[in-house]
Parts: C-alpha cells; structure tokens; sequence
C-alpha cells in the first residue's frame, strides 16, 4: 500500500490494493491496481489461488455430500448435520444454495 501511495497516489475509501503479479511482498508500482474486496476476490478464484469445496484444508464436506444433503427431503437438518459432522446452519445454507454454488449449480432438486 506504501508503494501505491507514494508513486500512483492515494487509495479511495472501499479500494483494495490488488497484485497482477500475484507476489503479496512485491512493490513494484506497475504490478499493483485497485479493485474492490469483490474484484480482489473474483481476480483470486479467476488465477486458481482460492480453494474451495472439498479442496479446502477444513472441508468436511464432499461434493458428494453435499448434493446428497442437498437432495435430501427430510425436514431433521439436525439429523442431517449430525451425520455429516456440521452444524445445522450449514445443511440450511446448502439447502438454500448459498455455499457450495460450484456443486449445486449443476444439481437440479
């Protein structure tokens, strides 16, 4: 960020500094732009350096897992999250695809 400021200018409220280069330590003026946490975030998954799913070092949850749980009538998310070692809140936000997007985009219900 110092090195933006000091040869590119300031930093607008809401603006990350982002790295074309993809090196966190580097400060070469002309590697770095701005973009918001979203842009910073979609520049991330577009360059393959965010896991996600099961590729994730904390994942409990397969793609298979999920669209089994997806899938699933039952109305006892308890039971559901119980079995799969998760909390309750995560059977919910699956159901409701909000997590696990990149698997249940292509599951129809």
């Amino acid at each position: 960020m110092v090195s933006y400021r000091c040869f590119v200018g300031d930093i607008p409220r809401g603006q990350f500094v982002c790295h074309a280069c993809d090196t966190r330590e580097c400060v070469n003026p002309r590697h770095l732009f701005l973009g918001t946490p979203k842009q910073n975030t979609q520049d991330a998954v577009a360059k393959g350096r965010m896991s996600r799913g099961e590729q994730r070092y904390n994942a409990k949850l397969t793609a298979d897992d999920v669209v089994v749980i997806f899938k699933d009538k039952s109305t006892m998310q308890k039971d559901l999250a119980e079995r799969y070692g998760v909390c309750r809140g995560t059977i919910q936000l699956i159901k409701a695809k909000k997590i696990w997007k990149h698997v249940l985009e292509k599951v129809a219900a």
